[in-house]
């Protein structure tokens, strides 16, 4: 940020990077079995499960698997 609390061109490219490219904001709907897969960057995610909130983190995985 600037003095006058524009985004610097650095700045832009922090926030195009975090809440575009690496942002993670996907749907899944489960299969026969329950199950939902979702590709995902690793990080602590909140997830809406229709009927209920559940938190989870991504250590190493790129894909999430969800069983109910």
């Amino acid at each position: 940020m600037d003095k006058h609390w524009n985004v610097r061109p650095n700045g832009r490219a922090w926030l195009d990077l975090v809440k575009k490219q690496w942002w993670t904001d996907t749907t899944a709907t489960t299969d026969a079995t329950g199950t939902a897969r979702a590709r995902v960057f690793k990080g602590d995610y909140e997830l809406d499960l229709g009927t209920a909130k559940s938190q989870t983190s991504v250590n190493d995985a790129t894909t999430v698997i969800l069983k109910s």
